[in-house]
């Protein structure tokens, strides 16, 4: 049973991993179909638009420093 809960982990991972690796490869992983929050994880600065800047205007730090912002507290 313990070995049945583990590969449904494993398999949600892969398919996680499948996801960004398709973002990765499309070029979708700082530029997304619908505006979304965009927040530097630096600095904390917030923008809304389609994509990432590829500067946070704030603190500097490149494009790679910006995730979607996360609503769930």
């Amino acid at each position: 049973a313990q070995m049945d809960m583990v590969a449904k982990v494993e398999k949600e991972h892969e398919e996680r991993y499948l996801k960004l690796k398709e973002n990765v490869e499309g070029s979708k992983v700082f530029e997304k179909e619908e505006p979304v929050v965009w927040q530097c994880e630096i600095c904390g600065y917030t923008l809304t638009a389609k994509k990432a800047p590829k500067v946070c205007p704030l603190c500097g730090y490149k494009e790679s420093f910006f995730e979607i912002k996360k609503e769930n507290f």
